[in-house]
């Protein structure tokens, strides 16, 4: 118990005293380090702001962003500068600092994005070896695009794949080809989903999806209208002989569709009455308003 105590103490002595060097560097970085920082950097600083981003950063981040200032240099520069003090190695660093840099820049207001530099000043006495470079897979220089209404609809159409069926509903056709590309959809799904579970789960999933493209009304009416039966006889146990096994799915099928119009239904409704409210209140708003300036 004493060893641990000990232990204990020597672990808050170290955090003491690491939070006893951000003070000081804090408050004296421009004094002490700015003619080496110039001396590194090969210019000469007109000015130095310490910019503050504290509010707007998660707690747990403050305190190591804390020295973070905007540079002007005599020949016409203009950046962030992100200092660090490091007393001895610290693998994490290089990825600490490339999360700070991604920190710094979303914090930084859109169309007055400067050029971050991060410059570590090591005070440790044994030999530096911090990684201070990241390899080129490592860098982040942009992402790629999946644009699904740049898609040809019949490309997704033709898949024999589901998930790939049903994103049909957010692809490339005009707007009013929106009902046949739905019935389109439900048509695909019913020929390549071999159980009534599995369809059900994928109508409810384009139900979803058709929200996106404001057309879940359509789909409502197309999915509950359309003859989607689940074909006992195309189904694999019933080719396999089991005739009573494949009719329990089928009705099974009937009773989760039964369900799924109910619940879309129900949520259509909210959403109507929810709307009639809305513009209820405005108008009472409204007339109420008229009704005082008349007064």
């Amino acid at each position: 118990m004493a060893k641990q105590n000990k232990k204990s103490d020597k672990t808050a002595d170290k955090i003491n005293e690491g939070n006893a060097y951000d003070k000081i560097f804090k408050e004296n970085s421009e004094q002490i380090f700015l003619p080496l920082i110039e001396k590194h950097l090969g210019t000469k600083i007109a000015d130095f702001t310490h910019v503050s981003i504290r509010d707007k950063m998660q707690t747990t981040i403050e305190r190591e962003i804390d020295n973070l200032y905007e540079v002007r240099t005599i020949d016409g520069k203009h950046y962030l500068l992100h200092l660090e003090f490091q007393t001895e190695n610290d693998t994490e660093m290089i990825w600490r600092v490339q999360e700070y840099h991604g920190m710094i820049n979303r914090r930084q207001e859109k169309d007055k994005k400067l050029e971050i530099k991060h410059l570590l000043l090591y005070l440790g006495s044994g030999r530096m070896s911090m990684q201070t470079q990241l390899p080129k897979a490592y860098q982040f220089t942009g992402f790629e695009v999946i644009e699904l209404n740049r898609y040809a609809t019949e490309d997704l159409l033709s898949s024999s794949i589901p998930e790939l069926i049903i994103t049909a509903v957010l692809s490339d056709y005009p707007k009013e080809q929106a009902e046949d590309v739905l019935r389109s959809i439900c048509k695909r799904l019913k020929e390549v989903c071999h159980h009534p579970s599995k369809l059900s789960r994928y109508i409810r999933q384009l139900l979803i999806l058709s929200g996106l493209r404001k057309l879940q009304v359509q789909t409502y009416k197309i999915t509950n209208d359309m003859p989607i039966t689940y074909d006992i006889k195309q189904d694999y146990i019933y080719q396999l002989g089991r005739a009573a096994e494949a009719k329990e799915m089928a009705v099974q099928f009937e009773l989760e569709k039964k369900k799924l119009a109910a619940d879309i239904e129900a949520k259509l409704q909210a959403k109507f009455e929810a709307e009639r409210k809305k513009t209820e209140a405005a108008t009472k708003a409204k007339l109420e308003k008229e009704r005082k300036k008349v007064e």
